[in-house]
């Protein structure tokens, strides 16, 4: 007879499971807007993040340092690449709120 592995689980992640388990439609609704609404507010702070990057392109006085180059300012194209990183992240969470949008009408 095989024994069984078991895997012990902290308070904290015991609590968490019963919590999910025992959710209410209420709960789960509060849930989805809270998600949404925190995804927004994320979404809102990378566009702002985007903007300050393109003016610092734009104007070319560049206030992100990195200790990487020899005037310790980062040059335009890799504030270019994190413009695009971020504007990937913002389309991840677009998708999220409209997946998660979607679901209340399942």
């Amino acid at each position: 007879m095989s024994e069984r592995k078991t895997h012990k689980v902290t308070e904290k992640e015991y609590n968490l499971i019963r919590s999910v388990q025992n959710a209410t439609p209420e709960d789960k609704e509060r849930q989805r807007l809270e998600t949404i609404n925190t995804n927004e507010m994320r979404i809102i702070q990378f566009q702002r993040m985007i903007d300050d990057k393109k003016d610092q392109i734009e104007t070319k006085i560049y206030r992100e340092k990195s200790e990487n180059y020899i005037d310790g300012a980062k040059p335009a194209h890799i504030l270019q690449n994190e413009i695009e990183d971020i504007a990937a992240h913002i389309e991840k969470l677009k998708q999220v709120n409209e997946n998660t949008k979607e679901a209340k009408n399942d």
